[in-house]
């Protein structure tokens, strides 16, 4: 029941992987032609510690146990392969996952969200194995496993653990209803009256083989990157409406948004989430093919700082924090976009300031006049009420005056220059 991944030689992997690569056409010959096939992360999201919250109590010790968990997400571009990345890197203990399985959703319009077309179940194995084992702290990428995704759908990851599995490595904010029912029903088209999953669970991407992928643009953030205010399971998120416009112009549709926004994220310290400084490297630089971010963060660093003992930031903290992930991106080779931080009057979870105010005017000044990221996108201008600048825009209020409501978030997505994009 814990078969560990194998021990194939370096040699032995090298040839497989070559043989694949050659079956599914991923790569051409010599001589010309199309450019080879690559691999291109189309699905990420931002892991997260379970036991660690900081800001809020420690929830209750929560795990699974003969269960499987069925979790949907959204792909940018296609492919004829893929390989997932799961992760324990919060464990305390081995993780053991017994199966896992990817399919392409329901091909009925009216079916539940975690049901599957059986016909393109297949499972995804580590090491050719059907089982793997994470030591506390490891990720591991799959094998390529072929599996044809269309550009910009859905696919569902199904993980079965037989033994008791404490949740360590999550996301907390799914934004996408997923399942999980009793015993080991991976394969199953439908699943029996599943309790409802809000969060994901020990997956942290999905790369694809991509005839001509062009990159993949990471966008970091928050609760507002993360898809808060947005409808649940409709893919409205900023980043999915700027995804479905580089889908529609042919000469970007190769490029895909990922997303790496955590609720409550902050750049200093960490909160619901570690602090961003610390979690680029995993979140961003280590998408594959990733070409450029985009950060929009500084909110949560502005206004939950003053509620904290030791954590108010000034202005300039703050433009430090997001000067260090600049030039982490730049010196990694990729271009870095800042974004600047929305208003947030009204919202009542922390209370506005006109000092915290203050701050949020002089970061979102110097990101507009900055000469060091490669281009800003001016989400503060997009979203603001005209009426009274510290508020949003009454049209894009999902309600808490801080998140934007899916129209709000198509106006960031509109609003983004593609010229950026096109540059990569």
């Amino acid at each position: 029941m814990t078969l560990k991944a194998g021990t194939q030689s370096p040699i032995v992997r090298w040839a497989k992987a070559w043989a694949l690569a050659f079956l599914i056409g991923g790569l051409v010959a010599c001589g010309g032609g199309d450019p080879p096939a690559v691999f291109q992360t189309t699905w990420s999201v931002a892991v997260q510690n379970f036991n660690n919250p900081v800001l809020t109590p420690a929830p209750a010790a929560t795990y699974f146990q003969n269960q499987t968990i069925r979790q949907r997400m959204r792909v940018s571009v296609g492919g004829t392969s893929v390989k997932v990345r799961v992760s324990n890197v919060f464990g305390t203990a081995p993780l053991v996952l017994d199966a896992v399985r990817i399919a392409r959703a329901s091909t009925d319009a009216a079916a539940p969200a975690t049901d599957i077309d059986p016909a393109s179940d297949t499972a995804i194995t580590f090491n050719a194995n059907a089982s793997v084992t994470l030591a506390p702290g490891q990720e591991v990428w799959s094998d390529e496993v072929v599996f044809r995704v269309a550009d910009r759908s859905d696919v569902l990851v199904s993980i079965f653990v037989a033994g008791q599995t404490q949740v360590a490595t999550f996301h907390s904010f799914a934004n996408q209803a997923g399942g999980a029912v009793s015993g080991n029903a991976a394969s199953s088209g439908t699943l029996s009256n599943p309790a409802r999953v809000n969060s994901v669970y020990w997956l942290s991407k999905i790369d694809v083989r991509h005839d001509g992928a062009k990159g993949a643009v990471v966008a970091i953030g928050d609760s507002i990157t993360d898809g808060a205010g947005t409808t649940s399971g409709a893919n409205r998120r900023w980043t999915n409406q700027l995804d479905a416009r580089l889908a529609a112009d042919p000469s970007l549709a190769a490029y895909g948004v990922v997303n790496a926004g955590i609720l409550g994220n902050r750049i200093l310290f960490d909160g619901i989430g570690p602090r961003a400084v610390d979690r680029f490297t995993r979140d961003v630089l280590e998408v594959s093919n990733v070409k450029a971010a985009v950060i929009l963060l500084g909110i949560n660093d502005i206004n939950i700082g003053p509620t904290v003992a030791g954590q108010d930031v000034t202005a300039q903290q703050v433009i430090d924090g997001l000067t260090t992930m600049v030039r982490a991106g730049q010196a990694a080779g990729k271009k870095v976009f800042l974004a600047t931080i929305m208003p947030n009057k009204g919202f009542t979870r922390y209370p506005f300031t006109e000092a915290g105010e203050a701050k949020r005017q002089a970061v979102n000044a110097w990101i507009r006049s900055n000469s060091l990221a490669n281009g800003v996108a001016d989400f503060d201008a997009i979203v603001r009420n005209p009426a009274d600048p510290t508020t949003i825009n009454p049209a894009y209020n999902s309600g808490d005056n801080l998140h934007p409501n899916d129209a709000g978030a198509k106006a960031m997505a509109d609003g983004f220059n593609l010229s950026l994009i096109g540059g990569l």
